[in-house]
């Protein structure tokens, strides 16, 4: 399976009741499940999620003018040159970050396509206010797929 991730091929087992989108998370789910708290895999996998998700507020921060914006702009730029310095130094981080950040295109688009085809992938409570909502509740959904996946491994490994 991992070299169907790595070259960027994502056949999924078909799964009763499960969207794109949620093949699409299964799929990461099993490309992380068993990557160790200190391994390489799972430091590309944290970083790139830490990455998306200081994107989305990135992104939303810029639309509220607010004192904690430019903490907002502080934090993605650590994260970016944490991804950077890991890049240059670790071995086989890259190759892994690069494999990961397929699969988060990938989720991505699925996204799209399950709200394109009207699939209810968003929370209500969550607020919207783009005029590009598909790509906003992308970047909100892999905002909050992201995290929860490497808050679960995390709480499993420790």
């Amino acid at each position: 399976m991992s070299s169907a991730i790595e070259s960027g091929r994502f056949n999924f087992r078909e799964e009763p009741g499960l969207t794109a989108t949620g093949h699409a998370v299964r799929t990461i789910e099993n490309f992380i499940e068993y990557a160790e708290i200190d391994s390489v895999k799972f430091k590309a996998y944290t970083d790139y999620a830490d990455f998306v998700s200081a994107m989305y507020s990135l992104r939303t921060s810029s639309k509220h003018p607010s004192p904690n914006n430019r903490i907002t702009e502080i934090d993605f730029s650590l994260i970016k040159e944490t991804i950077r310095q890991r890049k240059n130094s670790v071995k086989g981080y890259k190759k892994c970050f690069e494999t990961i950040e397929k699969l988060g295109k990938n989720l991505h688009s699925t996204i799209v396509a399950d709200l394109a085809k009207g699939m209810k992938v968003a929370s209500d409570k969550l607020p919207i206010d783009t005029i590009d909502k598909r790509t906003t509740l992308c970047y909100l959904h892999s905002h909050e797929y992201l995290p929860k996946i490497k808050n679960q491994i995390i709480d499993k490994n420790t």
